[in-house]
């Protein structure tokens, strides 16, 4: 399983690295990101923090998450709807590895959508008008 999640990570970390290279000599700016190329960027460094830098920083992340959980679950009214909701919540969080290989690809999966969606809103609104050809 180790050598699974080496060659994941490392195959990752060539795909940012290859596409940062090509925005820098293609594109010439950073400024000009496509929504896969962010996506992938913050999946390899999310990679290469959980996995290779602070294997302990994905621990004590779960475990501030949890605190934060039980305190909003603590402000709540046992009456309202959402109580059940937030223990189930602390449950779910508490059982799974937040960060595991298939929860960090439904995340980059997520974020590339969200990526595509605010540049899709970007380009409506800077798209421009054909331009106008003049006859002699």
């Amino acid at each position: 399983f180790s050598t699974i999640l080496l060659s994941a990570s490392s195959l990752i970390i060539f795909l940012g690295i290859i596409i940062l290279a090509y925005e820098r000599t293609c594109l010439g700016t950073k400024l000009q990101s496509s929504p896969l190329s962010s996506s992938i960027k913050s999946m390899s460094s999310t990679f290469c923090l959980i996995d290779f830098i602070d294997p302990d920083f994905a621990v004590l992340l779960k475990e501030f998450t949890i605190e934060k959980l039980v305190v909003q679950l603590e402000q709540l009214p046992e009456s309202n709807a959402m109580y059940s909701v937030m223990e189930s919540l602390i449950e779910q969080t508490q059982e799974e590895d937040i960060y595991s290989i298939s929860n960090q690809a439904t995340a980059f999966f997520y974020s590339l959508f969200f990526h595509i969606i605010i540049a899709a809103i970007i380009a409506a609104f800077v798209k421009k008008d054909k331009p106008i050809e003049i006859s002699e």
